[in-house]
């Protein structure tokens, strides 16, 4: 996952909480790049556990005051053999 439209490295944040449906799965965020990586601290974990995590993850501005320029952050899995489509969601302030 990555914010691939207007990142803002010094506040801009993806991440996710992991809990039961994550499993061992937790968000690692680059702050360079932009991109949240979910990675495994126990045993490799499974395909619905990835979905919970994905389906968890927020976006938080920490500028002062909110920049108010649209974002894209991009989603693309992969099982390490193949890499599935980008799909893309929006984050528009109102």
């Amino acid at each position: 996952m990555a914010i691939t439209t207007y990142y803002q490295s010094n506040q801009d944040i993806l991440s996710f909480t992991g809990n039961a449906s994550t499993g061992d799965l937790v968000g690692n965020f680059d702050f360079t790049t932009g991109i949240l990586t979910p990675t495994s601290n126990g045993a490799p974990a499974t395909v619905a556990q990835y979905q919970a995590a994905l389906r968890m993850v927020t976006y938080q501005d920490t500028s002062s005051p909110l920049l108010t320029t649209t974002r894209t952050v991009s989603f693309q899995v992969s099982d390490g053999n193949s890499t599935g489509n980008v799909v893309t969601s929006t984050i528009k302030y109102v």
